[in-house]
């Protein structure tokens, strides 16, 4: 028994900087899809499209680390409304680090919550930035979004 109890807290620790590393990597991955989505989305409906962090999935709030939705504004208020379509949605309770986005928006709500897709061009509206997860265990990643959607991973050395 003393065998195993000290296999397993010489194995833990790697087995958390593994996972914090797959969670590292994951998360601009899935990032980019649903901003990829966005923009197609938009293209196809003509309507403003919004990717917003949420907690509970009806409404948008500023905590990218528990997930996030991607929903037609069809009245531009930018805020989610009962009768506007959820495009999709992801859950993500991050275990190793957080998710931040800082944007390039008109006021501090939408440069810390959400991405507003124009539906003419399919392009984001003065939402340039970045996506930042800040690791617990230094796998540490920036995804930035340039002005015409394009998006790039970083690795910074801190957050």
């Amino acid at each position: 028994m003393t065998i195993i109890a000290i296999i397993t807290s010489l194995a833990l620790p790697s087995y958390h900087r593994y996972m914090a590393s797959q969670e590292a990597k994951q998360v601009p991955q899935t990032l980019t899809l649903h901003i990829q989505k966005a923009k197609q989305e938009s293209l196809l409906y003509r309507q403003n499209i919004i990717l917003c962090a949420t907690s509970t999935f009806d409404e948008c709030n500023s905590d990218w680390s528990n997930g996030y939705m991607l929903f037609i504004d069809q009245n531009k208020n930018r805020s989610y409304d009962r009768d506007e379509q959820i495009l999709s949605s992801m859950t993500m309770p991050l275990k190793y680090g957080a998710l931040t986005w800082r944007g390039a928006g008109t006021n501090q709500r939408m440069r810390s919550s959400m991405l507003v897709f124009e539906g003419s061009v399919g392009l984001p509206i003065a939402s340039n930035g970045t996506f930042r997860y800040c690791s617990s265990y230094n796998h540490h990643q920036n995804l930035v979004l340039s002005r015409m959607g394009q998006s790039r991973v970083e690795q910074p050395n801190a957050c």
